[in-house]
């Protein structure tokens, strides 16, 4: 681990070098996540039947004001709905979607996806509750790969090695 106080005292060169290599791992790590995200929804929407569904509540989730990193108290809304499955039983289900103001209103129409074997696990059928975090971090990886490969041919060009060891070790 390399302590902080240590970028400090390198030369402009290592510290273009560690943030060089800090976007390349976090970007490939965020790509990944997001691959996996897409994998999964796809697997979701092939195997997912559409059923016609209704917002029954937006249910309150109050998050408090933390000092620590200085945010202030927040208020968001996860939509209820309800649906029936094939067999037209009803089910009842909050979304993971959560947003401020409320995304849907009471009593609004919307279209849900469920499994066939797992009806608790539905999805209502909008582009953010599909799409919105591997969109995030595929765009995220997507600024931070090729940032941290131009850093890279930065510390290249002026002829400094681009390796994790010449930030370990004892290099110039």
């Amino acid at each position: 681990m390399i302590p902080f106080n240590r970028l400090r005292v390198w030369p402009i060169w290592k510290r273009k070098l560690f943030f060089g290599w800090t976007f390349v791992f976090t970007g490939t790590a965020f790509l990944a996540v997001s691959l996996g995200l897409l994998s999964y929804e796809a697997w979701f929407l092939s195997h997912s039947i559409t059923a016609p569904g209704q917002i029954t509540a937006n249910i309150e989730q109050q998050n408090p004001a933390d000092p620590a990193t200085n945010t202030s108290a927040s208020t968001c809304f996860h939509p209820q709905f309800q649906f029936a499955d094939n067999n037209s039983a009803s089910h009842t289900v909050i979304s993971s979607l959560c947003s401020n103001p409320a995304s849907f209103a009471v009593g609004d129409h919307v279209s849900v996806r469920s499994l066939r074997r797992n009806p608790a696990n539905a999805q209502i059928d909008a582009f953010g509750e599909k799409w919105f975090l591997s969109l995030a971090l595929g765009i995220a990886a997507f600024l931070l790969l090729p940032s941290g490969f131009f850093l890279f041919r930065s510390v290249r060009k002026q002829g400094h090695p681009i390796d994790l060891a010449t930030l370990t070790g004892d290099q110039p």
